[in-house]
């Protein structure tokens, strides 16, 4: 990971914060927040066409920050496949 440890990364975006990153030079937007349901936790791209890649809601923080590593919303790819390539950015 560019600019930071990828499990200081996981441990901040577990908390829900809002985290700011780069992935093949496009900005992306983390956040995270307590539902009626449990906790959802959603990325957006910060460049057209300005959507949302990637949301989940489950039971807990840890079920969300596990179904963010194993997704391969990453051009086909894991996080722990590409953490090398990704930029956390501090904005």
């Amino acid at each position: 990971m560019i600019n930071g440890d990828p499990r200081e990364f996981l441990d901040h975006i577990y908390s829900g914060q809002d985290t700011p990153y780069r992935f093949e030079n496009e900005k992306y937007w983390f956040q995270g927040f307590t539902v009626s349901e449990g906790f959802h936790m959603e990325i957006f791209r910060c460049s057209p066409p300005y959507d949302t890649v990637w949301q989940y809601t489950g039971a807990s923080p840890l079920e969300c920050l596990q179904a963010f590593e194993s997704q391969p919303f990453f051009n086909g790819k894991c996080f722990w496949d590409v953490e090398k390539n990704i930029e956390w950015l501090d904005e």
